[in-house]
């Protein structure tokens, strides 16, 4: 039995068991294979934490901005260093879906980069930026303009009141859960 002459959905199903290592791998095997495996619908949902060291301003520039166009769900937590260029480049690409963003841990966002999912990411529904103590209480202003959040995380972070207090008004509607 020859696994590329399997149907489309088959074939999805069976690559969605995949991690993203396996996934790769599996798609330098064939032509079929690596349309299947690269195909925009395999990443909509993505979790980089694994991966955490391995996620660069190069690995997202040279691969991920070719594969999550249809992207939902994306984690970057634990991920080192990246430029705002490449996030902001990313969460273009997927900001009409994205509706989850993780990014915990990671030491190096600052105002810019809240002001870039902000901009990016209208229709976000779950926001985790706990333990990103690099933060100051300021860096959340720009998180009022948001106005889907369902959940927002951010433990450990120096968030206060001031800059909470409008986020909350803000989304009021359909605000469910707030980890401080």
């Amino acid at each position: 039995m020859d696994l590329s002459k399997l149907p489309f959905d088959i074939l999805f199903i069976i690559c969605s068991y995949l991690d993203l290592r396996s996934l790769i791998r599996l798609s330098s095997t064939c032509q079929t294979l690596h349309n299947q495996c690269l195909h925009p619908l395999q990443f909509q949902s993505l979790n980089l934490q694994p991966y955490w060291n391995g996620i660069t301003n190069f690995t997202i520039e040279n691969f991920f901005l070719r594969h999550c166009t249809r992207t939902r769900y994306i984690s970057l937590a634990w991920s080192k260093s990246l430029q705002c260029s490449s996030f902001n480049q990313l969460l273009n690409v997927c900001s009409n879906g994205l509706v989850q963003l993780n990014l915990a841990c990671c030491q190096y966002l600052n105002g810019l980069y809240i002001k870039i999912i902000v901009n990016c990411c209208p229709n976000i529904e779950i926001l985790n930026l706990e333990n990103c103590i690099s933060l100051n209480n300021l860096d959340f202003i720009p998180l009022k303009y948001l106005d889907r959040v369902r959940s927002l995380n951010v433990y450990r972070t120096k968030i206060d009141y001031r800059t909470l207090l409008p986020f909350i008004d803000n989304n009021k509607k359909n605000l469910e859960h707030i980890n401080l």
